[in-house]
């Protein structure tokens, strides 16, 4: 799966969906070291949020 399909599921930003969502991207082969960071950071990839997301506990450090 190409990696632009990756970050358009990020940018759907579901909130219902968003920690199955980035484990699941956290364990794709298509995902690159800067778009984990980002995930771990709580970068929003969604136009609607203003802050950082919360990160799921199982993505953790």
């Amino acid at each position: 799966m190409p990696v632009s399909v990756l970050l358009w599921v990020l940018e759907e930003d579901d909130p219902d969906l968003n920690p199955r969502v980035w484990l699941w991207l956290w364990r794709h082969i298509s995902a690159d070291s800067a778009m984990r960071r980002a995930i771990v950071r709580g970068v929003s990839f969604g136009a609607a949020r203003t802050g950082p997301l919360p990160l799921p506990a199982n993505l953790g450090p």
